[in-house]
């Protein structure tokens, strides 16, 4: 039962994997990474060495905030993208869904007021409606969130207790926030003291030319909430994922960590970390852009063969068509 003593509602996700388990459908309906792609040879050699050389840590229980060693690796990763930030300043997390499951608890109540993209992704709406939120939707156009509609909103409605935004490659509809967009998002959310939850899973998965500047890198967003996973650049099923956030913020969310489950699994850490040590991220990403790249190529083409979809309206090229420009 919820707080409204209502029975808890399905999983969208987890009906969405149900139906692409079935080897004769091709999904498209989920973020789902291409098995075949799994660095399975790998990790297994990362695993074999982390239980040979340091099985205490790998087995034992393990810091609240995260392994030392990962949260280095995450630090690096991101500092390389431009968002300055130390080891301290983010913590681990059981998948990206655990990090705005802990973020919805930490800023909201029954009939919290959080501002959304019109469509947005499911999941953040099964974690964010756990604490039963009022939800307001605001389109989406080519160039991501409509800003003006939000601050002409808030001008009638008054400030929202969360504003969540999957600004690049959005799920589910594909589109990048332009530059200027974030800079009004960012503007606004500073003006009315409002957190931003940049939900960030797919920046590294850029199929054509550089990914756009994360909303935590750019000025004025040192406050915004960056949050990111593993998940679509190394595998799904090891649920690691990350929250970088203001000191007080971290605080708050290691508290409650500790009271759902003590620690992210120490294991999958350690070896996600030597994998990081010893094999680095960059080579398997550049070979999931070029997988990627070629399967949405193909997709593109049969669209257009066989529906009559001009290529130049998809929203996947969206981003490309301005990178270009």
């Amino acid at each position: 039962m919820d707080r409204s003593g209502n029975p808890p509602r399905g999983s969208a996700i987890r009906e969405l994997l149900a139906i692409t388990a079935n080897r004769s459908v091709i999904g498209f309906g989920g973020g789902l990474t291409a098995p075949e792609l799994f660095p399975a040879a790998e990790l297994t050699e990362c695993l074999e060495r982390v239980l040979k050389d340091r099985p205490a840590s790998a087995l034992q229980y393990g810091p609240t905030d995260g392994l030392a060693a990962l949260r280095e690796a995450v630090a690096e990763r991101l500092c390389a993208r431009g968002i300055e930030v130390a080891p301290g300043g983010l913590i681990i997390t059981t998948g990206s869904q655990q990090g705005l499951d802990l973020l919805a608890e930490a800023f909201l109540a029954k009939g919290s007021p959080v501002a959304i993209e019109a469509p947005t992704y499911v999941g953040a709406l099964q974690a964010l409606s756990a604490h039963e939120p009022s939800f307001h939707a605001f389109p989406v156009d080519g160039e991501g969130l409509r800003v003006d509609v939000l601050e002409e909103w808030v001008d009638v409605h008054g400030r929202p207790d969360l504003i969540y935004t999957v600004p690049t490659f959005g799920n589910p509809s594909g589109v990048t926030m332009s530059y200027a967009r974030r800079e009004h998002l960012i503007e606004l959310a500073r003006k009315l003291a409002v957190p931003v939850l940049e939900d960030d899973p797919y920046s590294e998965l850029a199929y054509d030319g550089t990914p756009p500047v994360a909303m935590r890198a750019m000025p004025g967003g040192e406050d915004v909430i960056h949050v990111g996973t593993f998940s679509k650049v190394l595998a799904p099923g090891i649920r690691i994922g990350y929250v970088v956030a203001p000191r007080a913020v971290l605080a708050r969310l290691i508290l409650m960590k500790q009271g759902r489950d003590l620690h992210t699994d120490a294991l999958a850490q350690n070896m996600v970390a030597e994998y990081c040590a010893r094999f680095g991220l960059d080579r398997h990403v550049e070979r999931l852009r070029a997988s990627y790249r070629e399967r949405r190529d193909a997709m593109l083409a049969a669209l257009a063969r066989t529906m009559h979809v001009p290529v130049a309206q998809s929203a996947a090229w969206s981003y490309r068509r301005r990178a270009a420009e």
